[in-house]
């Protein structure tokens, strides 16, 4: 099985509050988040192609290792997605998307999420919600408590999320004008599990 990795790097990382994208901000030791994912895929045997999108702009070599390729992101998710997609060889059977952002994956969650997205289709990493969450409402600049959401319903998101590759091509070609926040709603939106 061919499996390809695509590190979404290209975000501006505002939310951080640093100068630069969070996923370049040096960690210590001259390491960012960015260079910490990278070694994880790229010490892990069932990975065969790397493929980052990195802001624009941005010349520094992300990596000498000849299995990863850089490519320009986007304004959006969707668009930080498409270059690097397009990068993707087609040998590729499984595509796994994870973000820069996410530095302490390991390679125990990345081989999983490829075996899941083998046999099932298409797989998320997801933590469990602790937290009690509630669903509000806005009016007039003014939140609402609308109900309570169930917390063994509800998990976190993570990342990496793999995909068949033709599941992941259909998914991204039929929201061209869509904003989402990772690859899997696109997925769920044309009822794949």
């Amino acid at each position: 099985m061919h499996v390809a990795a695509i590190i979404v790097a290209g975000g501006k990382g505002e939310r951080a509050g640093a100068s630069q994208p969070k996923q370049f901000v040096d960690l210590g030791g001259g390491r960012t988040m960015l260079d910490m994912c990278l070694d994880v895929f790229l010490s892990c045997p069932q990975v065969q192609e790397i493929v980052v999108a990195v802001p624009q702009g941005v010349s520094d070599p992300v990596s000498t290792d000849a299995r990863v390729r850089v490519v320009e992101g986007g304004v959006r998710r969707q668009d930080s997605m498409a270059n690097p997609f397009a990068r993707v060889s087609d040998a590729a059977d499984v595509v796994l998307v994870h973000d820069a952002a996410r530095p302490f994956v390991s390679q125990r969650l990345i081989v999983r999420t490829i075996e899941a997205a083998a046999t099932f289709g298409a797989a998320i990493v997801a933590l469990p919600v602790r937290d009690t969450v509630k669903r509000t409402t806005v009016s007039n600049q003014e939140r609402t408590i609308r109900d309570t959401l169930p917390r063994d319903e509800i998990v976190l998101a993570q990342t990496p999320q793999g995909f068949r590759r033709d599941i992941l091509e259909q998914a991204m070609a039929a929201a061209e004008n869509t904003d989402v926040t990772d690859e899997a709603i696109l997925v769920e939106r044309m009822g794949i599990p």
